[in-house]
């Protein structure tokens, strides 16, 4: 049952990152909905368990994006490798003073690095695909970054209480003590 929630949940994100954040946000301050919920994902029970969904839900982005297949898997995977990496030396759930303030600069710094990589990534396979130059533009760091930062930590945070939630089956008591009151 824990993997239908889990597959609802990276469904319900992708699809929210893809569809309705348009409508309501500028492009410039989107938030990277998928990086949060990978970096969530790997925080909470490590790289190895949920590898399959971060692949998962990197091709669901690169399906919706259009972009080439396996580019976004690959930008999250090794992102996510990063992040258990410095989750088994720094040991982040073990501070509970400091949780959100390192969760929070590590969805920033994973941003900032996914934005980069994302970019550099296209350029090259422009490059390739088309037998161009290789183009060069660097990511703004204005105050739509800025925001599109604070909206993905933000996001980050709730993604993490849901999978926490989640994985302790603990939302039919919530809503259990919703109706009762």
């Amino acid at each position: 049952m824990k993997n239908f929630n889990l597959f609802i949940l990276v469904s319900i994100v992708v699809l929210i990152q893809l569809s309705a954040l348009g409508s309501f946000l500028s492009p410039a301050r989107m938030p990277n909905l998928a990086l949060a919920l990978v970096i969530s994902l790997v925080i909470f029970q490590g790289f190895e368990r949920y590898l399959g969904w971060v692949i998962f839900s990197g091709f669901l982005l690169d399906a919706g994006t259009g972009w080439p297949m396996g580019s976004t898997p690959l930008l999250l995977v090794l992102i996510a490798l990063g992040i258990d990496k410095l989750n088994s030396v720094a040991n982040i759930r073990s501070g509970q003073s400091l949780f959100l303030l390192s969760l929070a600069v590590i969805l920033v710094l994973s941003l900032f690095i996914f934005d980069w990589a994302s970019i550099g990534l296209s350029s090259i396979e422009k490059h390739f695909l088309n037998n161009s130059q290789l183009t060069y533009s660097p990511v703004k760091i204005d105050f739509d970054y800025l925001m599109k930062s604070a909206y993905t930590v933000l996001s980050g945070f709730l993604i993490y209480f849901i999978l926490k939630k989640l994985q302790t089956n603990d939302f039919p008591k919530i809503f259990q003590q919703k109706a009762s009151s």
